[in-house]
């Protein structure tokens, strides 16, 4: 009877996502977890699948086995758990959680979905892509605009979680490096579902190429992990597996548009990642529901993206809309979102699985500006620059891609001039320093998206490092002022 009790307790949460005969085990003691299972037939082996870990996460989780149960066996599954909690050195048992992605795919003819452009975006870059002017997410969050800044730099790359990608897609395949298959253990990235290939056309479809539409951050990369199959799940070691990968490798930004219940393990390479310097962002889900323990969105170190729809509400249909809550950082469009398709294809989707590769985009767009920035100015950036809506919920923030850029010629006499460039009109402070450090002189005002600052200084010529800073961002440099 207690035993039972026990296992209840212990299952109850995973019950409906595990992998039936699968666990993750953490062990001091991998003799004794090899001998058992010599005992059983059951089968031990590394938790770690791709080739080359670093150090440290071998460091991290050397001593993590999956553990899979033969079926048919004259011990329950359910009585090989206790067995394995209960077994000296074993620290940790979790299942190996079959993690879930939500109803979210839609179709819909292009007169369906048709945005005019409103005379308010007056000023916005417009690209030769054809599908542009049928991104009402792009117009909203302003990421028009903001490519007047940049349009992604292809140093940043974004590793997809996800059902990798089709590689030889017209707006994608410019844009993509080296990933890697955590299904099959190796580099085939190749997306067989097409939930991927969705994803990663809302990042980073490639801009200006007179194709299709425009990725938020299209000048940028897109890194494919493999981890859903063709069934659209998603399983909780090749997960783990591919967020470590994503943060040993190229990548600056991790978008993850699956959801379960947690895990130590997946925490813990989370943490990793973000010790690293890498964002990570993750889709809060379709359930329409207040949600607090849906993960990996409710980690401490993961922006958790909620999904809005083109009339700044809470995107929700009948059969599903977006998780909210205290939990749910900012939101982004999630409705009508026009992206790739396999096969060359384009059509619209919803969910918020195509919210957080926004995000992600627009993190991007700030690395691109300010490579000197840490992850945790990264999100500080998002949350500040990030409109306020009203939703069924109340007061919530919307993603906004304003950014903020400034620079000045290096030799200037009389007059210092200053050329900026901006999302939306803000106030400026504008400082200077002398070789030494020391603050000598300070201005401030208020600039329109783009144009010129002109002041009259009373510096003595000399050596000046200048800083203009923004609610959207910062301009810094050296000049050399003569009068």
């Amino acid at each position: 009877m207690l035993l039972a009790l026990l296992l209840a307790l212990s299952l109850s949460a995973a019950q409906d996502a595990t992998c039936c005969n699968e666990f993750i085990v953490k062990t001091a003691d991998f003799g004794a977890l090899k001998g058992f299972a010599s005992g059983y037939g059951i089968e031990v082996a590394p938790f770690i699948t791709y080739p080359n870990p670093s150090d440290e996460v071998l460091e991290l989780f050397g001593d993590y086995y999956l553990v899979t149960i033969p079926g048919g066996g004259r011990v329950s599954v359910d009585s090989f758990y206790l067995l394995l909690k209960n077994m000296p050195g074993v620290e940790e048992v979790e299942p190996n959680a079959i993690l879930q992605v939500g109803p979210e795919l839609e179709s819909a003819s292009l007169e369906e979905t048709f945005s005019t452009h409103d005379s308010t975006f007056e000023g916005p870059y417009i690209p030769n892509d054809w599908g542009y002017w049928y991104q009402w997410n792009l117009h909203t969050t302003r990421a028009d605009w903001a490519w007047n800044i940049t349009k992604g730099d292809s140093n940043i790359v974004i590793a997809i979680i996800d059902s990798g990608v089709d590689t030889s897609h017209v707006d994608l395949r410019n844009n993509l490096v080296a990933g890697y298959n955590f299904i099959d253990n190796n580099t085939d990235i190749q997306d067989t579902y097409g939930h991927g290939t969705r994803v990663a056309g809302v990042v980073a479809a490639e801009i200006d190429n007179y194709e299709g539409i425009a990725g938020i951050a299209g000048g940028c990369r897109v890194m494919p992990l493999r981890c859903m199959d063709d069934s659209g799940d998603v399983k909780l070691r090749q997960a783990t597996n591919a967020i470590l990968y994503a943060a040993d490798e190229e990548a600056k930004i991790i978008s993850m548009s699956f959801s379960g219940g947690g895990s130590s393990a997946e925490r813990r390479a989370i943490d990793y990642a973000w010790r690293k310097d890498r964002f990570l962002c993750a889709s809060a889900g379709n359930e329409s529901q207040d949600t607090s323990n849906l993960y990996p969105a409710a980690y401490k170190h993961v922006m958790s993206v909620g999904g809005s729809n083109r009339d700044d509400e809470r995107w929700s249909d009948e059969d599903c809309g977006s998780n909210y809550g205290e939990s749910v950082d900012i939101y982004a469009p999630g409705e009508h979102i026009w992206t790739t398709m396999l096969g060359s294809n384009y059509g619209t989707c919803r969910g918020t699985s195509y919210s957080s590769p926004a995000i992600a985009g627009l993190a991007a767009l700030i690395w691109s500006v300010h490579p000197e920035y840490t992850n945790e100015e990264v999100w500080d950036a998002i949350i500040s620059s990030a409109d306020t809506i009203e939703i069924d919920v109340g007061k919530v923030l919307r993603m906004n891609c304003d950014l903020f850029t400034a620079s000045a010629p290096s030799i200037q006499k009389d007059t210092l001039s200053f050329d900026y460039t901006g999302t939306k009109p803000t106030d400026y402070r504008l400082t200077f320093y002398d070789v030494s450090g020391r603050k000598v002189y300070e201005t401030h005002g208020s600039v329109g998206e783009m144009g010129r600052i002109d002041r009259h200084s009373p510096l003595p010529h000399g050596v000046y490092f200048w800083e203009m800073r923004t609610r959207f961002g910062t301009g810094t440099g050296k000049v050399v002022y003569l009068k």
